[in-house]
């Protein structure tokens, strides 16, 4: 139901498939953005979709509807993690590692709930943008030749 999914599954019927995510590390991190094209042919035109959508996201706040939204699935994703001892004794190991402190994992929720509208417009402006970007499209090798 995220705006790429709209757009490039159920509304220009582009793409089979999207997902987007990001790696939350020391060190800068990655934000990657899959697709998976009806055909090869389309991909030109996904790509300028994708940045278009970018680019609104770097001009136009998301509305309060989608930040809860993307509230609610990160915060799933988070305490699925800890439905597990071995996940659980991952996350305590990278929160001493990465924070130098294993209760830093306490002060996810809280730093999630305050990420504004205005924050994530201004992060989409500042670094998702061509320059920052690379491309990589893996075709089969059936379909390669």
């Amino acid at each position: 139901s995220s705006r790429l999914w709209k757009k490039l599954v159920n509304e220009l019927q582009l793409a089979t498939s999207v997902w987007a995510g990001n790696s939350v590390d020391r060190d800068p991190g990655l934000f990657q953005i899959f697709v998976t094209p009806k055909s090869e042919s389309l991909i030109p035109q996904i790509e300028q979709v994708v940045q278009s959508e970018l680019n609104r996201l770097g001009t136009e706040p998301v509305t309060p509807r989608e930040l809860q939204q993307v509230r609610n699935q990160v915060l799933a994703a988070e305490y699925f993690q800890r439905d597990d001892v071995s996940d659980m004794a991952y996350l305590l190991a990278r929160s001493k590692i990465l924070y130098g402190d294993w209760h830093a994992m306490e002060l996810y929720e809280p730093g999630i709930d305050r990420v504004t509208a205005d924050q994530v417009r201004d992060f989409c402006a500042r670094y998702l943008i061509p320059d920052n970007r690379t491309t990589g499209i893996l075709v089969s090798a059936k379909e390669a030749k």
